[in-house]
């Protein structure tokens, strides 16, 4: 039916509700209970479609719930790991706290004990020394060359932690059987614990004087090359047991010199220079050479 020939009229007579259509040409009167009962209908689809859109919200909702779920389990496991990690931290740190102070402990009584033995060291090397020279005045009585034998450089063992610690409850014991050798060897060698005390040097630095040890520097092949050089400076500092500071020269009578009057700086820092270059040198011609200069400069005799 076409929808220019459909209409509807709508109206109260007598109290009656009167819907007239023209559909398909009838007329539909309601009554009040049937009124009543479309707007039941009406209601309840209106709550139907509320119930659905409840349910899909819940639904969504419940999603994400399960969602903030999973990251809080993940939350609490990273709590729980992170906790760990931290006490186990702190059970570290508090076994290198008692390890360091046991470290310090060390440290103290090692260095009260190097002390004592670089003094030690100090009275040996005067020995070494006056044995040294005795040595050789005897040679030159005999008119024999005979080249003296000193014992080889020893390295140091390298000790573990725990042999540290317990080496060094032995090392004054030790300490005291080194000091009465070195009186007996003093008493040998006829000199007394004044004879090895320290005392200011005597060296003769007038140029005339020093260029006889310096000359005899220069012949050495050990000392010929910069490189080389640097690296005896380097030991002899080791030997003394203090940085021994020598101005850098391109000339080798330059840089020897200073080398020479560094070694002047420091006591008994020529007879450390000559211990080094005993190693590479041995009894060389130049070697000896500078045995006589050091001897010269160290007693005052021409």
């Amino acid at each position: 039916m076409d929808e220019s020939t459909r209409n509807e009229v709508s109206g109260t007579v007598d109290g009656v509700v009167v819907q007239a259509g023209v559909i398909h040409g009838g007329v539909h009167v309601h009554s009040p209970d049937d009124r009543r009962l479309a707007n039941a209908y009406e209601e309840v689809e209106r709550v139907r479609r509320q119930l659905a859109e409840s349910v899909a919200a819940e639904r969504d909702i419940t999603k994400v719930v399960w969602v903030l779920q999973v990251v809080l389990a993940q939350a609490r496991a990273t709590v729980a790991h992170l906790t760990g990690d931290r006490d186990h931290l702190r059970d570290e740190a508090d076994r290198r706290r008692a390890e360091l102070a046991r470290a310090r402990q060390a440290q103290a009584r090692t260095e009260q004990r190097l002390r004592r033995a670089e003094q030690e060291r100090e009275n040996a090397l005067r020995l070494v020394e006056v044995a040294r020279r005795k040595a050789r005045a005897l040679q030159a009585r005999t008119h024999r060359e005979t080249p003296a034998h000193f014992p080889p450089a020893h390295s140091l063992p390298a000790l573990e932690p725990a042999a540290l610690e317990a080496g060094l409850d032995n090392v004054d014991a030790y300490l005291d059987a080194q000091d009465d050798r070195l009186d007996r060897l003093s008493a040998a060698l006829g000199t007394s614990p004044a004879d090895q005390a320290p005392h200011p040097p005597t060296e003769d630095r007038r140029p005339e004087v020093l260029l006889p040890l310096v000359a005899a520097l220069l012949r050495m092949p050990a000392l010929a090359e910069a490189s080389n050089r640097s690296t005896i400076i380097r030991l002899v500092g080791h030997e003394l047991g203090t940085g021994l500071v020598v101005p850098e020269s391109a000339h080798p009578t330059v840089h020897l010199s200073n080398l020479v009057l560094a070694c002047l700086e420091h006591s008994g820092g020529l007879s450390a220079l000559l211990r080094v270059l005993d190693h590479v040198e041995h009894d060389s011609t130049p070697m000896r050479e500078a045995r006589r200069a050091v001897d010269e400069l160290t007693t005052g005799q021409s």
